[in-house]
């Protein structure tokens, strides 16, 4: 087997729905409990995916009509002026824009932007769109044991739900790694044939930039399903509930600990440069969590045997969190050779979470680690992300 082909079947493994590392059913329950969200049962029978791209080297000078690129059975490509009037005045309105809440918000917001920069140009063009439409029928998939429920679309004065709106509800699935499944396989095989063509009769070696995206599953009934995946994504929080003795304990611990920390960092170059890895604005983006990753692993590797651990990515046994030192070596080596098409997000919780341990042993050796089994569940998003 050539390398080449041994590498593309990693892609594709990395970007299949069924792989390991996520959340239990228990867990989902607990998701549910903690939004206010009730259970039910659906059937998952289709699955749409939609991408909005920016037509490369191209603007108009007066807007025109749709032109359909592409046609096949999953899959159809159509060049758009009017991103707003082909999704809901065009005779092949799509079946995905009709049920899904975030991708008509999604569109709106998408149109309105590109409008806005092009109107603020000296010379005022209508922007032209490259529209990838994805319909795929799944053989049918009961899921009946805490997988899907209820929730608000809206709530608090934050939408739960991309595009959510106040009043309504949406059904969503968590991805459970002991529950009933999809069989689906994201692929991306078809789209790239489909930008490779464009780039190829536009010349252009810039990459096709993309707007927008979003899917959903659908059930029996014709519902949106929206699909919630623990650890790539979304981010739960827990909170533990603690007692002002407990205060009193942790905050002369932190003051310790951040002055040894300062009077170690001081002349050491590596340990300021591991203290700002540790540390990441919020972000989705796959790219900045890859460079998060590697900049974090190289960091700690550098500083291994100041943490008392020369040998540490040899190690078959977890220091902390469900990934070994040697699996997190090993999935470093992944995204350093692309043989990964998507960011597990679980990894990067380990990779902090080992991280932080071997922080806390070097600098609060005699400390137990917190328990925070007890909290309670904060901060989950249902929000939408492309497959």
């Amino acid at each position: 087997m050539s390398r080449s082909h041994h590498r593309l079947q990693s892609l594709q493994r990395s970007l299949d729905n069924s792989g390991h590392g996520r959340a239990t059913l228990e867990f989902a329950k607990m998701i549910a409990k903690g939004t206010g969200s009730q259970s039910v049962q659906c059937t998952i029978i289709r699955y749409y995916r939609t991408f909005l791209y920016e037509f490369p080297g191209a603007t108009l000078s007066e807007t025109v009509e749709h032109h359909i690129v592409h046609s096949g059975r999953n899959l159809k490509a159509v060049i758009v002026s009017d991103l707003i009037h082909y999704f809901e005045q065009t005779s092949e309105r799509s079946p995905h824009y009709s049920i899904d809440v975030s991708l008509r918000a999604g569109v709106r917001r998408t149109y309105t932007k590109v409008l806005e920069h092009s109107n603020s140009q000296v010379i005022s063009d209508f922007p032209l769109f490259l529209v990838i439409e994805e319909s795929i029928c799944l053989p049918p998939t009961t899921l009946d044991r805490g997988e899907c429920f209820i929730t608000n679309e809206y709530q608090d004065g934050v939408e739960i739900i991309e595009g959510g709106r106040p009043g309504k509800r949406a059904l969503t699935l968590v991805k459970t790694a002991d529950g009933a499944q999809p069989e689906f396989k994201a692929s991306m095989e078809m789209v790239n044939v489909v930008l490779a063509a464009v780039k190829i009769e536009q010349d252009t070696t810039d990459p096709i930039k993309e707007l927008y995206r979003c899917c959903c599953f659908v059930d029996e009934k014709g519902n949106a399903v929206y699909s919630l995946s623990p650890t790539m994504s979304a981010r739960v929080s827990l909170i533990s509930r603690l007692r002002e003795s407990y205060i009193h304990d942790k905050a002369p611990r932190i003051e310790r600990m951040i002055e040894t920390m300062i009077g170690t960092s001081e002349s050491d170059l590596h340990l300021k440069e591991l203290f700002e890895s540790l540390r990441l604005d919020a972000t989705e983006c796959d790219n900045t969590l890859r460079l998060w990753y590697l900049r974090l692993w190289q960091v700690v590797d550098d500083l291994k045997r100041f943490l008392d651990y020369p040998d540490l990515w040899n190690s078959p046994n977890t220091i902390a969190g469900k990934k070994t030192p040697k699996e997190l070596k090993d999935y470093r080596n992944h995204i350093a050779h692309w043989w990964t098409g998507k960011m597990e997000f679980q990894y990067l919780v380990d990779l902090q979470r080992t991280t932080m341990e071997l922080l806390r042993k070097k600098y609060q050796p005699h400390t137990v680690t917190t328990d925070h089994a007890r909290g309670t569940i904060k901060g989950v998003e249902i929000r939408k992300g492309g497959e």
